[in-house]
């Protein structure tokens, strides 16, 4: 008797706390889509608390940029400081005020995804000059000092694409569209080059058009139609930003009467980086390949957490903190630990 009315309790509480756990995440997603639209409007969008850090994001306006927006909410919620934030709706010039206002009003710390690494390689040495620590997130600067930058492994991206390449084509000799991202990014930069050092390990892949995009995915559909004219066969495509391109570089493929399915003879090969929910589908259904998927969550709470130490003065070990992609196929294109398989 006694032991199944201890069974029930334990099942009353589990039940409790599975019910505030979700209802926790319901109001996390809630207050992220909440902030993160008026951040986009330009207006700050604040969490109080203290210590009270500054959030400079590059853009709001897609799914990669909401998710890691996410993960420094998720850890805001965690260690309980205070979050003010801001989009800088990709101009350099609205994020080099933004991050004067954040020190103007006395943020303790600034979290900054900059839009172009050497224009705000500027607000980084103002940021200095008031002594308030900056950690970049995503990107890095190419001036001023930071406490920390924390980003996904990017060469490491770009070399686990041309794997997963490879292992799609297979024995095959292909031609390979290289897409770009912007390379005056520190993310399209390192992506370009570790595929571009990975890919020369394959004789089989034939790099044969290298053009920019400049994470633009109207500039990626006008880019794979062109390559597509000048080399017609082309077998295999790399995007640097999944997130961005997919859409738009399978509307390309259709367009020019291209799209096939794995299996398929004439499937061209897809792989990206970025492991989001369009490349996802587009594995799930047959027609990408493959994708080095970034841990946005994770990038996010490490942020807050660097931050905080920052702050406090403690030594940070690891202050160039870069996490490895996972890869992403058709055999695991449905694990719930994914972050495009978050609901959000």
């Amino acid at each position: 008797m006694k032991v199944t009315r201890l069974i029930s309790i334990a099942v009353v509480l589990l039940l409790s706390f599975s019910m505030v756990a979700s209802a926790a995440q319901q109001d996390l997603e809630s207050r992220v889509k909440e902030l993160a639209k008026l951040a986009e409007t330009g207006k700050s969008a604040v969490v109080p608390g203290e210590p009270m850090l500054g959030l400079v994001m590059a853009a709001l306006d897609h799914v990669g940029w909401l998710n890691i927006y996410k993960g420094v909410l998720m850890g805001t919620a965690q260690y309980r400081n205070g979050l003010t934030t801001f989009s800088g709706q990709n101009s350099a010039e609205i994020q080099m005020a933004e991050v004067e206002d954040l020190i103007t009003k006395g943020a303790k710390a600034v979290i900054l995804n900059p839009v172009d690494s050497a224009a705000l390689s500027a607000a980084v040495v103002k940021a200095n000059q008031a002594g308030v620590p900056v950690i970049t997130l995503d990107r890095s600067v190419t001036g001023g000092k930071v406490a920390a930058m924390v980003e996904s492994d990017n060469r490491e991206c770009g070399r686990l694409s041309v794997r997963l390449m490879a292992k799609a084509v297979g024995n095959k000799k292909v031609k390979v569209l290289v897409l770009q991202g912007d390379l005056a990014t520190s993310a399209g930069l390192e992506r370009h080059e570790g595929f571009m050092e990975e890919v020369k390990k394959y004789p089989n892949l034939q790099v044969v058009s290298v053009l920019p995009a400049y994470w633009k995915p109207e500039v990626a559909n006008a880019a794979t139609m062109d390559a597509f004219q000048a080399n017609p066969d082309i077998g295999a495509i790399y995007l640097p930003s999944d997130n961005l391109y997919t859409e738009t570089v399978l509307a390309a493929l259709k367009q020019l009467g291209k799209l096939y399915p794995v299996g398929d003879p004439k499937h061209v090969v897809i792989v990206g980086v970025d492991g989001g929910p369009n490349i996802c589908d587009a594995i799930r259904s047959g027609y990408a390949d493959g994708s080095a998927s970034q841990d946005l969550h994770g990038m996010g709470k490490t942020a807050v957490e660097l931050a905080l130490k920052a702050i406090k003065g403690e030594k940070i070990a690891d202050p160039i903190h870069r996490i490895p992609p996972t890869a992403i196929t058709k055999e695991n294109v449905n694990d719930p630990n994914l972050w495009a398989n978050v609901k959000f």
